[in-house]
């Protein structure tokens, strides 16, 4: 098999292990759930990946990619703009890819929930040792500031060209929107995921997408120009 139809079969799996952790967690999903739904062998998938673990180290280490390449394309189009609006673009750009592809972004969420100190007790509910000896484990610690390093450099830029005014450590700025956008980013899966299951019911709790969106633009944009 030469390696072109081999890394084509693996984002295959890959894009299908995504719906399937989605919507049944890691836990409640199972390798024949993927086989199944990808319509291989479970003999396939084990060609492939040594077990359920190192095939969701995979699925981890493929959407932070995915963001990543992502993200670069998109500032590599906008460069020419200051940096504040490069940062505003992309705001917009993250929530539609929340809401295009809310599985991509949950893989990395649970990722981050199994991650947690609380839960390595054990290793019951935490990163597992099937999960910390998989080779992507690694690839996922290599990796997983990628697209920090790209927006903290925004930062720096756009303090040192006038765009941001706040001149507070652009590590601490970004730490303030990321924490924003990743409460919207796990509220909003959350969302998709009880729409996508409970299509009938109506909730008592509703919030206007947009409106939220565009709410956090101003907070992000009246961080970004705060002088104090």
């Amino acid at each position: 098999m030469n390696m072109k139809h081999r890394n084509k079969k693996i984002d295959f799996l890959l894009q299908t292990a995504t719906k399937v952790f989605y919507f049944q967690g890691f836990h409640g999903t199972k390798m024949e759930h993927i086989a199944k739904e990808a319509g291989v062998s479970k003999g396939v998938l084990y060609f492939y990946f040594k077990n359920k673990e190192d095939l969701f180290m995979a699925l981890v280490h493929y959407s932070i990619l995915k963001i990543h390449e992502n993200t670069e394309q998109l500032l590599n189009a906008i460069k020419d703009q200051n940096s504040k609006e490069q940062i505003v673009i992309f705001l917009n750009f993250y929530f539609k890819m929340i809401e295009d592809y809310p599985e991509l972004q949950h893989a990395i969420t649970e990722y981050l929930s199994m991650s947690h100190p609380s839960r390595q007790i054990g290793f019951e509910t935490g990163i597992t040792t099937g999960m910390r000896e998989s080779s992507y484990y690694q690839e996922i610690l290599m990796s997983q500031f990628l697209t920090t390093s790209l927006l903290v450099e925004l930062i720096e830029k756009g303090q040192k060209e006038g765009s941001i005014l706040n001149q507070t450590d652009a590590k601490i700025i970004f730490a303030n929107l990321w924490s924003i956008m990743l409460g919207y980013e796990k509220l909003s899966v959350a969302d998709s995921y009880f729409k996508e299951i409970m299509k009938d019911s109506i909730s008592d709790f509703h919030i206007d997408r947009q409106v939220w969106q565009k709410n956090i633009i101003e907070t992000i944009k009246n961080i970004l120009n705060q002088t104090i």
